[in-house]
């Protein structure tokens, strides 16, 4: 089987949060064994749902520390298929259009753990004595918090002093990266308001209105062109009264919302309702996003700290909003923690809940740890690059780098994204071909 079937192999199989890892896993396991690798596997369930990680070693474990190869093998929600033009409506259709291969996860970090593998087929080819062990990692929840790689350490299945995290970096170097906050404000109806929903209900006409709001590409770390902020910019221009029947948008707290729907009954009665307190949410959030340009890091290309939002729907008598704050390592946790409980408690000053669901830190690599030193060797040797750079995303650099034993780099083919987008997610077979070389040769100078 050729490298590219393998990939086409691996995003047909759906591992998106509504269906979850394993099946995906066990592929990658099968593919493990079948080039001599010792496979351990670690089945989990979250939120309902199946998940498993993947640990596999050339032999078995021992004391030795260990070189980390991980890579997660979840991705996001596809969201509508329609938007998928390249992979003809399926997104887990992985296609050849041009010079890319397009296909859900192809550039978020799906297909960084078959580089990795094939990296590693291709030096055993060569070798089978390594000074140093190595251990390939893959990885569940990358989306919900990093909790495969969380259950890694808290489950001691490596003895890893450092790790290549992947994830897309434009085929340079990261040694440090940005950490998130995952958020969710609920907002309550008011009795008026859960009363009116009844009654509307049982009534044998309706006098409600839709509207679509599509959201566009956006500068990065505005929320000018979000769909969710359009549909609140256009209720703002409404009577404050009405009623607010069903709203719906966007697919998760960290992806771009591509779309959001609302549906209304012009009643001017609701003097105190969800609009006015969603609209003062809104505008706190907005005050946020100018607060974090006032601490820039010029490391970064948005060199501030920003804010998605991400998901809005209507649920138990509440509408619900989910958004994430890309956290930058210029700024100390206290700052960071101030910031988010100025928003908590404008939340509830309007009777909304407010909760932080994950939180990880920013990390950031000592200049002088070998595994940096050894991959910026690589990288001048591959790609004339003299710099490290830093990864915009959260990433599971941020959980390892907290224990406080492993350094960590990030690598990985593809562009770098701020705000996961996955309709017509490609990456350039060249590239991916390229960081089967970086690994390669990072294998080599390492474990050899």
């Amino acid at each position: 089987m050729s490298f590219i079937d393998d990939c086409r192999k691996l995003i047909a199989i759906d591992s998106s949060p509504s269906t979850g890892t394993e099946a995906v896993a066990d592929y990658l396991a099968k593919r493990c064994r079948e080039i001599g690798l010792t496979v351990t596997t670690h089945d989990e369930t979250l939120n309902g749902v199946p998940q498993k990680n993947v640990i596999a070693r050339w032999g078995d474990a021992d004391d030795r520390k260990e070189f980390m190869l991980l890579s997660h093998i979840d991705t996001v929600d596809p969201g509508p298929y329609g938007l998928w033009k390249k992979t003809e409506g399926n997104p887990f259709n992985a296609s050849i259009y041009g010079q890319d291969l397009c296909g859900l996860g192809v550039q978020t970090g799906k297909l960084d753990i078959l580089c990795k593998l094939e990296a590693i087929k291709r030096v055993l080819m060569e070798h089978s004595r390594f000074q140093k062990p190595f251990v390939l990692a893959a990885t569940y929840g990358n989306h919900l918090g990093m909790a495969g790689a969380i259950k890694l350490i808290r489950r001691k299945m490596f003895h890893a002093d450092m790790a290549c995290i992947g994830e897309p970096t434009g085929l340079s170097v990261a040694d440090g990266g940005s950490g998130f906050a995952k958020l969710e404000i609920s907002i309550p109806f008011s009795e008026e308001e859960k009363k009116y929903h009844r009654e509307h209900d049982l009534m044998e006409s309706s006098s409600t209105q839709s509207k679509m709001f599509r959201g566009t590409t956006m500068e990065k770390g505005s929320l000018a062109n979000n769909a969710i902020i359009k549909l609140l910019e256009y209720l703002e221009k409404l009577p404050s009264g009405i009623a607010i029947m069903d709203i719906d948008g966007g697919v998760a707290h960290n992806v771009q919302p591509q779309s959001a729907f609302i549906e209304i009954d012009m009643v001017d009665t609701f003097k105190d309702g969800v609009i006015k307190k969603l609209l003062l949410i809104r505008d706190e959030i907005l005050k946020l996003t100018e607060e974090f340009k006032k601490h820039p890091d010029e490391n970064f290309v948005t060199p501030y700290s920003t804010v998605n939002l991400g998901r809005i729907f209507k649920q138990n008598n509440h509408i619900h909003l989910l958004g994430s704050c890309r956290l930058l390592p210029s700024v100390s946790s206290a700052t960071y923690e101030g910031w988010l409980e100025s928003l908590g408690e404008a939340c509830r000053h309007v009777g909304a809940n407010f909760r932080i669901l994950d939180y990880k830190r920013p990390f950031l690599t000592n200049k002088e740890a070998g595994i940096l030193k050894t991959s910026l060797v690589v990288q001048k040797e591959l790609f004339q690059k003299n710099q490290s750079t830093k990864v915009v995303r959260g990433t599971e650099a941020s959980v390892f780098e907290r224990t406080g034993q492993i350094d960590c780099i990030v690598f990985g083919a593809g562009q770098i994204p701020e705000d996961y987008s996955a309709a017509d997610e490609s990456i350039s077979i060249a590239d991916l071909e390229k960081s089967i070389e970086f690994y390669m040769r990072l294998i080599e100078r390492v474990c050899l």
